[in-house]
């Protein structure tokens, strides 16, 4: 169901920048990106790629290594 998915994350995405929860935004950032590669349909893998390098960008911002290794290597 990953069309039920995408819109489950992009809602997530657009209340945590309303929210300005950087931590939690750049952690729906990777689970969509997640979610589009595991789909492969046309354009999610660019989709994809964008998403990982901006939520790598904000955990190496907030200190969170971890999990900027982890967008990284999802790319």
């Amino acid at each position: 169901r990953f069309d039920e998915a995408e819109r489950h994350f992009e809602v997530a995405i657009e209340t945590e920048r309303r929210m300005r929860s950087r931590p939690w935004l750049a952690h729906a950032q990777h689970d969509l990106a997640a979610m589009l590669l595991a789909r492969g349909a046309a354009d999610d893998r660019e989709r994809a790629h964008a998403l990982l390098e901006e939520a790598a960008a904000t955990y190496r911002e907030l200190g969170m290594p971890t999990w900027a290794s982890r967008a990284t290597a999802l790319a």
